[in-house]
């Protein structure tokens, strides 16, 4: 399990326009490379203030900084970094762009990159004036890739660099990069930082701070408290006494204390005399200076508190937006944005035991769990998600992108595209690079251990069961421009999707084949060269920009097509299974037994050719895919609807927002990771070919040891004539079962706890006309505010299954009389009651009706499924319409 990328140990100061960034070498740009003519390279800081009546920022180097490009040696070269200030108008963030519309009309965008341009040759120009022997750069320019012809926008400032620093993020990407700038390089430096690439060498900066000591650099620190007076500092840092893995453990001893307060007042004393004003005056002390900000009427035009722009995402001083936006993190949801860093330059460390230790889950670790798909190449906002439970509750989950600053959030908050409420932080890329990112979260509880979620798994380095705890870093790639393909259609460029995988190749790693409206056929030939899981990227496959979901089908080959290390995202189309042939695979979307890689469901309908039967065809029907033995680094669904379907996928690491109508075997069988909001309707495995039950999630002895940290929450199952789930293999810990509402047709149904469970969280849930199955031990569990039919303990005493002293009831309702101490027993009424297995209703008799009210001889597989034989008997299934079940109950 690898923790980092790697690094290197050179500590580099950025030039950021508005923001000050530690680089600690993090990122592809601080590579060292060979070359004949060694050159240093560094990096400083520079203010970007608005200037009133411009349309482009002002950039002023501070005293500070001038004083070290003073002490650089001849020949360094400077480079400016453009992240928070770019130069292209797109790149604007939403919120600057709408701005500038506002006060300069469609005009702005060219104002506004004419503007930059000159700024910053005319900046170029003053600082050779002042230093003649150093060297000056642009991070990201010239642009390389599909925006190499947006050069010629900015000619002035192509002649007026001194070097070339293109923005690249692979080492494919930097040959394509510095074979198209070498002929308009004109013997310039071109830097890309991959070894076998650059022309020319980079070294360590004397005066950039470069610290080997274990504590925070006066740099960091000046970061840390950016926009905050001195009494503020001291009073955050206070507040954090004790925590572990804080930004205010300055010390880095794993522990805010006396002797970080000390730094913090050192700091504060040595600015005051180099100043000689104090930090908590109206005066520009270094701090505020470095930042671009100062207090509210000084000449950055800032305000002091962390709210205002000078310290929020724009990185660019705006005093107009004051009293619109209190907190310039948060977008209008109230959700903050992450700020990046430079990259994670060592582990996080693990936060200590919180709380108290009479608490019975003081030694019980937090469950938490990302839920958003890692690893695909986003060019747009979103956001990163959460989803984090303790038998003491949790606390706050913190969210830390590239090592930049943290953002806490106490409270889970609804989804703005969705509605769906969890612990969430905003990712704007605006402010990110082009490559590869990383987000780490820790979820801490009021009482127990916090989790660190963070790491990778790679290829050969575990098994699926490992990755499906879930303990990882999110991982994405950011491509504002990813290349493009298209197949199939008139204009399609390519005819099938093999022609485009082997014709392309890794110029689509992380790009996108878009597929025309038709009929399209999965990989029939074996891509053995297409490798971009080594780059940690995947290649998505869509529909067509202005087609429906229902317009691009996917289908299989018939044949034993693959990519030999293919990470593969398929989003937005329908996929149709059907029987399979001599030739083809169990599953449409094949992977190999000895490869590991990656596979993304997204937005997908997914259905049998057999409109009739679909839902009974198991056995010598295809399925989906395979993840448990053939897509080993994981497999992720988001949004999809499985229909007339017999069986959902074994092992996925994450499934949100999912719907089943009618099944017949496990929608999530293999030990699943974690399974948020899914529904699942009718799931009847009678009159199938099979004889599997239908389980909801499945846990075998195949999963191996050491399984934790998985969350099944906001599972809904109606129209259920099957078992619930089943738990099995070895023991396990860190469970939740939260907000479960099951409406079982027969009681015999139940979800089986079969091995030793240790923390469990069972929240909200009911299990109507079932129950759980305590058929092994537990401990420190918190059951609350759930329902259940019967307890069942296989006639053990409770006091020999549950540890009663490590147990948490409260509300726990169990409708039979049983002897469990702090659980209440005694029939409940429900809001609405669905008629009895084998019945059908009419509405009149206070049941739900049912869509069929007698025995017929057309009916389709959503209606009922009638003339089954159970316990040697034939009865019926009648079906309900599922939106009509109301969960709720009382007393």
């Amino acid at each position: 399990m690898h923790l980092n990328r790697k690094t290197k140990t050179t500590k580099l100061l950025s030039i950021c326009l508005g923001a000050t960034f530690m680089f600690l070498g993090a990122s592809q740009y601080s590579n060292t490379v060979q070359a004949d003519d060694q050159a240093s390279i560094s990096n400083f800081l520079v203010a970007a203030t608005l200037v009133e009546d411009s349309a482009h920022p002002h950039l002023e180097l501070d005293d500070r900084s001038l004083r070290r490009l003073g002490r650089c040696d001849e020949g360094t070269i400077i480079i400016f970094d453009l992240r928070r200030c770019p130069l292209c108008f797109e790149h604007l963030s939403n919120r600057q762009r709408n701005r500038l519309y506002e006060q300069y009309g469609e005009n702005a965008d060219s104002l506004y990159e004419v503007g930059v341009s000159q700024e910053i040759v005319g900046f170029f120009e003053s600082a050779k004036i002042l230093f003649p022997g150093l060297s000056f750069a642009l991070r990201g320019f010239p642009f390389v890739g599909a925006e190499f012809p947006v050069n010629s926008t900015y000619q002035p400032l192509l002649d007026a660099v001194d070097a070339f620093i293109p923005d690249v993020a692979s080492e494919s990407d930097a040959i394509g990069a510095y074979e198209m700038l070498l002929p308009i390089a004109s013997g310039r430096p071109i830097i890309t930082g991959f070894d076998s690439v650059d022309s020319s060498s980079q070294e360590v900066d004397p005066d950039s701070d470069q610290s080997t000591e274990s504590h925070a650099s006066e740099a960091d620190i000046t970061e840390l408290v950016q926009g905050l007076t001195e009494s503020q500092a001291m009073s955050l840092i206070q507040a954090s006494w004790g925590e572990g893995a804080s930004t205010w453990d300055l010390n880095n001893d794993g522990s805010v204390s006396g002797m970080d307060l000390a730094i913090l007042m050192n700091y504060f004393s040595e600015i005051q005399d180099e100043s000689g004003e104090s930090a908590d005056s109206g005066g520009e002390s270094d701090s505020n200076d470095e930042s671009g900000t100062g207090d509210a009427g000084s000449d950055d035009g800032g305000s002091n508190g962390s709210g205002s722009d000078g310290t929020g995402s724009d990185g660019i001083d705006d005093t107009e937006d004051e009293a619109d936006d209190s907190d310039e993190s948060a977008d209008d949801s109230g959700i903050e944005t992450l700020i990046p860093g430079n990259g994670f330059t060592s582990p996080t460390n693990q936060p200590g035991v919180q709380g108290s230790s009479h608490n019975p889950g003081y030694t019980a670790k937090a469950i938490a769990r990302w839920t958003e798909l890692p690893y695909i190449t986003r060019s747009e906002d979103f956001y990163v998600t959460v989803s984090a439970f303790h038998m003491s509750d949790i606390k706050r989950v913190d969210f830390i992108l590239d090592g930049g600053q943290r953002v806490r959030t106490h409270e889970v908050a609804p989804h703005p595209e969705t509605g769906y409420a969890e612990y969430m932080a905003k990712i704007d890329v605006s402010l990110l690079t082009t490559g590869l990112h990383e987000v780490r979260a820790i979820a801490y509880p009021f009482h127990g251990e916090p989790r660190v979620l963070q790491g990778e798994y790679v290829p050969g380095d575990a098994n699926l069961h490992d990755v499906n705890n879930g303990n990882c870093s999110f991982w994405f790639q950011y491509d504002p421009s990813p290349n493009v393909v298209t197949v199939g259609g008139p204009q399609g460029q390519f005819e099938t999707i093999d022609e485009a995988i082997q014709s392309v190749g890794p110029a689509i790693y992380g790009g996108r084949i878009e597929l025309a409206p038709g009929t399209h056929f999965w990989l029939s030939q074996w891509h053995n060269e297409f490798l971009n899981t080594n780059e940690r990227k995947v290649l998505t496959v869509t529909r067509a920009p202005g087609s429906d979901r229902e317009d691009v089908i996917i289908r299989s080959s018939g044949t034993r097509g693959h990519g030999r290390g293919l990470s593969i995202h398929i989003k937005g189309v329908t996929v149709l299974t059907e029987e399979m042939t001599e030739d083809s695979t169990h599953n449409i979307f094949q992977g190999l037994s000895n490869q590991h890689n990656r596979i993304f469901f997204e937005d997908l309908f997914v259905t049998s050719i057999d409109d009739e039967y679909g839902w009974g065809l198991l056995s010598g029907h295809q399925r989906l895919a395979k993840p448990e033995t053939e897509w080993k680094l994981g497999c992720w669904f988001k949004d999809l609807e499985f229909s007339n379907i017999a069986k959902g996928v074994n092992g996925v690491t994450m499934a949100k927002h999912v719907k089943f109508d009618r099944i017949s075997a496990d929608a999530f069988g293999g030990s699943p990771g974690v399974v948020v909001n899914v529904h699942v309707d009718r799931a009847d495995p009678y009159n199938a070919n099979h004889t599997q039950h239908a389980d909801i999630v499945q846990f075998t002895a195949a999963n191996g040891v050491n399984v934790e940290n998985r969350i099944f929450a906001d599972i809904v199952a109606t129209n259920h004539y099957t078992q619930v789930g089943h738990l099995n293999g070895h023991p396990m810990k860190n469970f939740a079962f939260v907000r479960w509402s099951i409406d079982s047709k027969y009681r015999q149904q139940s979800l089986n706890w079969m091995k030793p469970l240790e923390h469990v969280v069972v929240d909200s849930c009911t299990f109507k006309n079932s129950r759980i199955n305590f058929c092994s031990t537990v401990s420190k569990i918190l059951v609350r505010n759930t329902y259940m039919y019967k307890l069942e303990t296989l006639q053990i005493p409770p006091e020999q299954v549950f540890d009663l002293s490590t147990c948490l009831f409260d509300n726990f309702r169990i409708a039979k009389s049983h002897s469990l101490p702090g659980a209440s027993s005694g029939e409940v009424t429900f809001a609405t009651e669905s008629a009895p297995a084998g019945s059908f209703s009419d509405g009149s008799d206070g049941f739900i009706p049912t869509i069929l009210s007698i025995n017929a001889s057309n009916y389709s597989p959503f209606d009922g499924n009638l003339e089954i034989e159970r316990r040697d008997e034939i009865t019926n299934h009648y079906y309900y319409e599922a939106s009509a079940f109301d969960f709720s109950w009382e007393d």
